[in-house]
């Protein structure tokens, strides 16, 4: 992933580059400035601009570099409810046998769901909606985010500085960063908190109540800014639970995989998150609790193959094999 101190100086070479170079004289970069003044004179298209860079670049990279997949609990816990709203469904009623499948983040009484606010699920909802990857959703905010910030300039500098400001913010932290090749979220606070200051600096310039409407109707959605920096770079068990359900998908049977955790386990590497619907999912992860709570649970899934997971025993000993 790009660095932050590699963009930052980056951008550092193309302010000054924009600043000190029209006072020589290059044809060449006299034609640049004009393209960047044409564009930047109509606003709407230096938004769109901005937007577009952002979504189109954070799919490349994704494409080029690595597809995306949920690493940290809270990832796996958004995605929950990104599947409950794309159902259809504000929750989802309590599972019988709800002790086996208890996680980071969720709830299972007295309803199944996330604990979280509803904005970063419903934009993850959307983008299986639209096209059966919520990746798409997040896309789409990294998308609002930068256009957005692009727009709050418009409202504090001159015209040409609000395109390169904009699409500086989206080369420095809408494309191969976190906010857009995660499912933590953050952009859509981002352009929340973009949106509300981009009206309070067109109130202070011109009092006008569609930028207090903007302003005060957005307001809240800053305060819920996740704190996406703490395990970005982390492996946990996202990559290799990523490619068990791989190769348990090659199988035109669904499973149900039991996860026994060993003394070396370490909490943070979390493998029992599902679906919405656990009981029509291809894949169902359970907690190990033990032969009598077990038995209950190859009961209920008697149509399902069954594995066992190990995690956290070492010597070799972790990985998933047939449970019987």
């Amino acid at each position: 992933m790009l660095q932050p101190s590699d963009a930052w100086f980056a951008m550092l070479l193309l302010a000054v580059a924009f600043a000190v170079l029209p006072l020589t004289s290059y044809p060449a970069f006299d034609r640049v400035l004009k393209a960047i003044d044409a564009i930047a004179s109509r606003p709407a298209l230096a938004v769109a601009l901005c937007a577009a860079l952002s979504f189109f670049g954070s799919i490349a990279v994704a494409l080029t570099v690595a597809w995306p997949v949920p690493r940290v609990h809270d990832e796996f816990s958004y995605l929950l409810a990104a599947d409950t709203f794309a159902h259809g469904r504000l929750t989802n009623p309590t599972h019988p046998l709800w002790q086996h499948f208890e996680s980071f983040h969720i709830f299972h009484e007295p309803t199944y769901a996330s604990k979280y606010p509803p904005a970063q699920g419903a934009v993850l909802a959307l983008g299986i909606v639209l096209a059966g990857e919520p990746l798409v959703g997040v896309w789409l905010s990294g998308a609002l985010m930068c256009g957005a910030i692009c727009w709050l300039l418009y409202g504090v500098v001159s015209q040409r500085w609000a395109l390169l400001g904009g699409i500086a913010a989206t080369l420095q932290i809408a494309i191969a960063t976190k906010w857009t090749q995660t499912y933590w979220g953050g952009a859509l606070a981002a352009a929340g908190g973009a949106l509300m200051l981009g009206g309070a600096f067109r109130l202070v310039r011109h009092a006008r109540p569609r930028d207090a409407v903007v302003l005060f109707g957005l307001s809240r959605d800053v305060e819920y800014l996740p704190d996406i920096h703490t395990a970005w770079g982390y492996d946990l068990t996202g990559p290799r639970r990523a490619e068990t359900v791989r190769s348990l998908l090659l199988s035109p049977n669904r499973d149900l995989v039991v996860v026994r955790y060993g003394p070396h386990h370490v909490l943070h590497h979390e493998w029992v998150y599902n679906g919405a619907d656990i009981d029509a999912s291809e894949i169902a992860w359970a907690r190990d609790m033990g032969p009598a709570e077990n038995q209950r649970l190859f009961e209920y899934f008697r149509d399902r193959r069954i594995w066992l997971y190990r995690e956290g025993f070492g010597g070799g000993e972790d990985g998933l094999t047939p449970y019987f």
